[in-house]
């Protein structure tokens, strides 16, 4: 067997080995959609592995989407690891350790999310920082929608007082030709200096990941508060009129003008900020609307304009997929690997800035998309 990076003439091979052994359709199959993701910001898919035996023929793979992270104020070379598949009848003989192996000796930050759970013993002995799940807040804004999205019933009194006392302000009127400088003076003022590892989000980055991105059409919104990138997402679940079609208004990233809300400080205008973009989603018809990310140091922030931490019980345990809508789908969960020349670095995920968009959460998975 031998590690070769991925190359365009892999890629209908790969597919073929992809749809045997993991997916028979999905909408990473769609040619433009996989160039975008696994190229990254430099357009270069050849941080991906593929496990080629002595015939040629596909055996395994491991997707890496590379750009770089910063620690410590300083720069280093990563990729975000998506889509780990061995081919079934060696799955079990360890050989697609060796795919993993291969990414961590050319990036100094190794990260994951979505794991399979069964994989995260392997990342916890290769010296992984884990974490179950990032953070979720969630805030109604339809109450019967809603309460379809529990995954236990809860009381439609308490949802209905919830969205009574989030504060109703001005609708905003996203804004889809910001530039990618804007964005990446945003990011470098209001949080890149407040963490100790994030990624490296230049101009060429927010051109990729969201104004040029082949999975998604986000929307933003800016004014004095701050940056807001967002999308809208319907659950698809055809046969099931209860869910299908039920839209949810997701919160990407949330850039404040002021960094000192990172610390504790209150902002009454990102706060308004957040509040307009939630107008704005009620009045597509929105019912719910959630944002996720590594640290919990903007909750109060959240938790101003309406928001609440999920919980596995209560008014706060809604669905976490829509497409496709799945109610068993699991949180989001975190592995992160930061290499030293004397050994492995730590840091604490309070002190990490990492979003829903990082790696492949935020991207379709199948071929509906809204």
């Amino acid at each position: 067997m031998d590690i070769v990076p991925y190359s365009e003439g892999y890629f209908e091979p790969l597919i073929d080995f992809l749809r045997r052994n993991w997916s028979t359709d999905h909408a990473i199959y769609r040619k433009q959609l996989f160039d975008w993701q696994y190229g990254g910001p430099q357009g270069d898919p050849s941080a991906s592995v593929l496990l080629i035996d002595s015939n040629g023929f596909v055996q395994g793979f491991l997707g890496a989407i590379p750009y770089p992270f910063l620690y410590q104020g300083k720069v280093k070379a990563a990729a975000g690891l998506s889509v780990w598949i061995v081919e079934k009848e060696i799955k079990y003989s360890g050989v697609g350790l060796y795919l993993r192996n291969e990414i961590e000796s050319r990036f100094d930050v190794v990260y994951a999310m979505g794991l399979n759970l069964a994989t995260v013993h392997y990342y916890q002995k290769r010296g992984y920082q884990y974490y179950s799940n990032l953070n979720r807040y969630v805030v109604p804004l339809e109450a019967k929608g809603y309460q379809n999205f529990l995954l236990r019933p809860g009381e439609a009194d308490d949802i209905a007082a919830w969205i009574q006392a989030v504060p109703c302000l001005s609708t905003a009127v996203p804004d889809t030709k910001i530039g990618a400088d804007t964005l990446a003076k945003a990011y470098q003022h209001g949080i890149a200096s407040s963490f100790s590892l994030l990624p490296r989000k230049d101009s060429q980055f927010w051109q990729w990941r969201y104004l040029d991105s082949e999975g998604f059409s986000y929307l933003f919104w800016e004014d004095e508060g701050g940056i807001i990138v967002f999308r809208l997402e319907a659950a698809h679940a055809p046969g099931d009129s209860v869910h299908h079609g039920l839209k949810c208004l997701r919160l990407i990233e949330i850039l404040p003008a002021d960094s000192n809300v990172w610390d504790g400080g209150r902002s009454p205008a990102l706060t308004r900020t957040i509040l307009s973009v939630l107008a704005w989603g009620r009045e597509q018809g929105c019912v719910l609307a959630d944002f996720q990310i590594s640290n919990s140091r903007l909750g109060h922030v959240v938790k101003d304009a309406g928001f609440r931490l999920q919980q596995e019980t209560g008014i706060t345990n809604v669905a976490r997929l829509f497409s496709p809508y799945r109610e068993n789908a699991l949180p989001i969960n975190l592995a992160y690997r930061i290499c030293e020349c004397d050994g492995f670095a730590e840091a604490d995920r309070e002190d990490t800035y990492l979003v829903k968009s990082d790696v492949d959460m935020d991207r379709p998975n199948n071929l509906v998309v809204l």
